[in-house]
């Protein structure tokens, strides 16, 4: 008698679109462009609408334009604006 068995392994491998290394690099990247702003003269509490309208996306899996809106807010934030839309 002879006895047969078969086994059968999926391996899924996740292929994210850009590297880790290239992902930090173009956060530091806009982290460090948003520093540079000259964001001095904003009032104490003023209430500020950023338009993103010209943030245009080449790739429409890429993520960067909406990092760099938030990375702006957070900056208008931290030079004392009191909300940013």
């Amino acid at each position: 008698m002879i006895l047969v068995t078969s086994c059968t392994i999926t391996i899924r491998e996740a292929l994210p679109a850009r590297t880790a290394t290239e992902q930090l690099l173009t956060s530091v990247a806009i982290e460090q462009a948003v520093e540079r702003l000259p964001l001095t003269n904003i009032p104490l509490g003023v209430k500020i609408y950023l338009d993103s309208s010209n943030f245009v996306r080449a790739d429409p899996k890429n993520r960067d334009d909406k990092y760099a809106i938030s990375a702006i807010k957070e900056q208008l934030l931290k030079k004392r604006a009191l909300d940013v839309r």
